[in-house]
């Protein structure tokens, strides 16, 4: 990212578009203390600022929701929220008080769990909006949001759109940086190509095409989507009556060879992981290719020829010290191997 130039009214919302690479993550990581500037000038209500960390930039109001959902698994939901806002007096930590604030800061975002347990239990879309809570915490004179819809389905992403319009009604200033047209309150439009900013809107000018384009560098054609109803093909998966409790219930459908399907709303990600064989609390019925797939088993859906790409990819899709080769052989590992060895050079060939 280099030569990036511009400025956010003080309680405004200013989106800021680009395609994945075109620098976002890097400039809202800068304004939030995450990243250090090799050159150039940041300002903050008329001040010049250079954070060294994310504690210094969140004690000057700045907070930041990341698209990576950061949080210490093993400590409660309130520790987590409260981190660094900790409530107390001699440097002795009230817990009540603790918990109290983070009631309050996760039901502005519309989470009402029980604070006490710990955050590893929620899944992804409950992370992400126990992340945005801290933001409504910290974020007194600056909230940044980067992706923050991207493992949300429609309801928890509306509840997150309705927390940004609360924080411009109290003044806070936004920046929502996307690869996708969000439905927000936009009062300003920034993009940004190839690490560069190509141009700023108003709100008014800052239409999808004109968008698109300035994010792409060319004219972006037309695109008709295509409607695979009545594909022909026979049942490749059916699901019948599938419940696990307390998530979903009385799920049925079925998908034929080459149709896409497309689940959403509360539970829709839930379905998916029990398919997969995540939930061994799951009951009822899927076949594949007219048998029976034995639930509860991640290793018979992968014998079935079923993959999954989870909503937490760095969490569940990934082992972060092992190399991408690594990771991609772990799902295949038994294809991979010659009289009980890994045959690392049919592994480098896959890969």
């Amino acid at each position: 990212m280099e030569k990036v130039s511009f400025s956010v009214l003080k309680g405004s919302c200013h989106a800021v578009f680009g395609a994945s690479g075109a620098g976002k993550s890097t400039l809202l990581n800068i304004l939030a203390g995450v990243e250090r500037a090799d050159a150039g000038r940041v300002e903050l209500d008329g001040k010049p600022f250079d954070f060294q960390s994310p504690r210094e930039a969140a004690q000057a109001g700045v907070a930041l929701v990341s698209e990576r959902i950061a949080f210490c698994a093993d400590l409660s939901i309130a520790e987590n929220v409260c981190m660094g806002l900790w409530t107390g007096r001699f440097g002795i930590v009230s817990r009540s008080a603790m918990e109290n604030r983070a009631r309050e800061l996760l039901s502005e975002a519309g989470l009402l769990i029980d604070v006490r347990q710990p955050m590893g239990e929620l899944n992804a879309s409950e992370q992400k909006l126990a992340q945005v809570a801290r933001a409504i915490g910290v974020g007194t004179k600056l909230v940044i949001f980067d992706e923050p819809l991207g493992v949300l389905g429609d309801a928890q992403g509306s509840q997150v759109l309705d927390v940004i319009e609360r924080l411009r009604e109290r003044g806070a200033t936004i920046i929502y940086a996307s690869r996708r047209l969000p439905n927000v309150v936009m009062d300003r439009v920034s993009v940004l190509r190839d690490g560069r900013h190509v141009g700023m809107l108003e709100r008014d000018e800052a239409d999808d095409d004109r968008v698109w384009e300035m994010m792409a560098g060319r004219k972006i054609l037309a695109w008709t989507p295509k409607h695979l109803s009545g594909v022909a093909g026979h049942a490749r998966l059916s699901v019948k009556g599938l419940a696990s409790a307390g998530k979903f219930e009385d799920v049925s459908f079925e998908l034929r060879a080459g149709e896409v399907v497309g689940l959403v709303g509360q539970g829709a990600a839930e379905v998916g992981e029990a398919i997969f064989g995540l939930d061994a609390a799951a009951r009822g019925s899927v076949r594949v290719s007219a048998k029976n797939l034995r639930l509860g088993s991640v290793a018979d859906a992968i014998a079935e020829g079923i993959a999954m790409v989870p909503a937490d990819r760095e969490r569940q899709g990934l082992i972060a010290s092992m190399t991408a080769r690594e990771n991609f052989s772990l799902g295949m590992l038994d294809r991979l191997m010659r009289l009980g060895l890994l045959d690392a050079t049919a592994e480098r060939r896959k890969a």
